[in-house]
């Protein structure tokens, strides 16, 4: 088996065991943050703020649905 066909299989196996309903949960929850104009807020400290910052930009321009306001998020380093 190839590198490539090895790491597409671990990927996959991955996600598959994530665990669905509770990811359901977490964008229910975002959903409803974005109808109620509610801001998320991301904490981190060192690299994990840096990746706090750059998922509260994801959340930001990555979210856009016309007809729905935009997801308010902002980071916090700590």
């Amino acid at each position: 088996m190839s590198y490539i066909q090895r790491y597409i299989n671990e990927i996959s196996d991955i996600l598959h065991r994530l665990p669905q309903e509770t990811i359901a949960q977490i964008i229910q929850t975002l959903e409803q943050a974005r109808m109620d104009h509610k801001k998320i807020f991301l904490i981190g400290n060192g690299g994990s703020a840096a990746t706090a910052s750059h998922f509260a930009n994801d959340l930001i321009k990555s979210t856009i649905v016309e007809g729905k306001p935009r997801i308010e998020s902002d980071c916090v380093d700590r």
